[in-house]
């Protein structure tokens, strides 16, 4: 991969100076040096998560809009007052800046303009740091008007997330049909040796609903089920089981193999031979990755989406993220989450499914914490394996 992020203290900058390879990328206060061709004004997020807004009035108000509109009312109505102010011009307020100045072609700008065929430019969103942050990009024309997201693949783990996307956006595309809007793939290819892709904006509401925030949206939750829906199959000799047995089979760490192998014989021994309901997860649906507009679900984000598991996980994963979220990353916090969630007629029973998900996502976590970064998620996925423990010795949540 041709292009590495440099600057690990600073990756708001890192990523811009990446996507102009070749010229200068300064971040400072005070006016643009002589020479700039792009100017952006950087507002801080939480959790070292933050956004480049391209300074032009029109860009610049839109992007600050559009920033995670199915975040916390503050937080909405903070990035609302913010957009107002640089769509009246007082961007010259903000005397956080990057600049971009000297050779700019061959930048990922040049090819997303021949993508669009027209003039566009971009804000540039990092989020908090986690092992597959990337750089995600919301793209704009002249005008202000939002023509599509980009996301680069700038690390290993970002490259594989990025080409994950690009082969499920096909998939899910017919699920507009049953209500839940999706992005529709625009273009994916290679720029610099580094995967990138391009995908349509998804409407999203400036407010949402207060209940999205916490309560999981069952309704399209089941259509999701439904419309992936496969027959159902035993977990032993499965397609799902082979790869976990393979996502297991990359821990390096002896003792976590032995543990994370204990877990699934518990789990293929409590399932038996009672078939489980088969469909698909988008693997990671919580209120950050989704939003309403004019009653319909729009729902982006599709790396960790996947057919042919045990159907009723994303309820799960749902409720667990809010609840660590509001209380911590705890065993307790986890265990009372999965005990709450509703079991569906359509699903395995619950305690099936419990020890369906937690296997899910102890394979996804635990090789992330064996690689580069990996000390992001380390301490996340010892709380899972931990959990997943409790769960095959029959312990029960706390009650409190």
């Amino acid at each position: 991969m041709a292009l590495q992020t440099r600057n690990p203290e600073d990756p708001l900058t890192d990523a811009l100076a990446a996507l102009w390879p070749g010229a200068g990328v300064v971040r400072g206060r005070g006016r643009a040096p002589r020479g700039c061709h792009q100017e952006f004004v950087v507002l801080p997020g939480a959790g070292g998560s933050g956004r480049a807004v391209p300074v032009a009035p029109a860009v610049a108000s839109r992007a600050v809009r559009n920033w995670s509109a199915a975040g916390h009312p503050r937080s909405v109505a903070m990035r609302s007052v913010a957009a107002v102010a640089l769509r009246l011009g007082l961007g010259a307020a903000v005397r956080d800046r990057v600049t971009v100045a000297g050779p700019a072609e061959g930048s990922l700008r040049d090819l997303l303009c021949a993508v669009f065929d027209e003039d566009v430019t971009f804000s540039v969103t990092v989020g908090t740091h986690r092992v597959n942050r990337k750089p995600v990009l919301e793209i704009f024309d002249r005008r202000g008007r939002s023509r599509g997201f980009a996301k680069i693949g700038l690390s290993w783990v970002a490259a594989r997330d990025v080409a994950a996307e690009t082969s499920a956006l096909p998939h899910v595309a017919g699920l507009d049909d049953i209500g839940i809007a999706v992005p529709q793939l625009v273009w994916a290819g290679t720029w610099h040796d580094v995967p990138v892709l391009v995908m349509s904006v998804v409407p999203r509401g400036l407010r949402q609903r207060r209940s999205d925030r916490s309560q999981p949206p069952v309704h399209e939750m089941r259509a999701f089920t439904d419309h992936f829906a496969q027959p159902p199959a035993q977990l032993a000799g499965s397609a799902w089981l082979r790869q976990l047995e393979h996502a297991f089979a990359q821990i390096d760490d002896v003792d976590l193999g032995r543990r994370t192998w204990q877990c699934l014989q518990t789990l293929l021994a409590r399932a038996g031979d009672r078939p489980v309901p088969m469909s698909a997860w988008h693997g990671d649906w919580t209120p950050w990755n989704m939003a309403r507009h004019r009653g319909r679900l729009g729902l982006w984000d599709w790396e960790r989406f996947a057919t042919g598991v045990p159907a009723g996980m994303d309820l799960m994963h749902y409720r667990v993220n809010v609840a660590t979220v509001r209380s911590g990353t705890g065993p307790d916090v986890v265990q009372r989450a999965l005990a709450a969630a509703p079991a569906d007629s359509r699903c395995p029973a619950h305690d099936v499914l419990t020890g369906c998900y937690l296997a899910a996502i102890n394979a996804r976590y635990l090789p992330l914490a064996q690689g580069p970064g990996g000390a992001a998620i380390a301490a996340r996925a010892e709380v899972f394996l931990c959990v997943w423990e409790r769960w095959c010795a029959g312990v029960s949540h706390p009650v409190r």
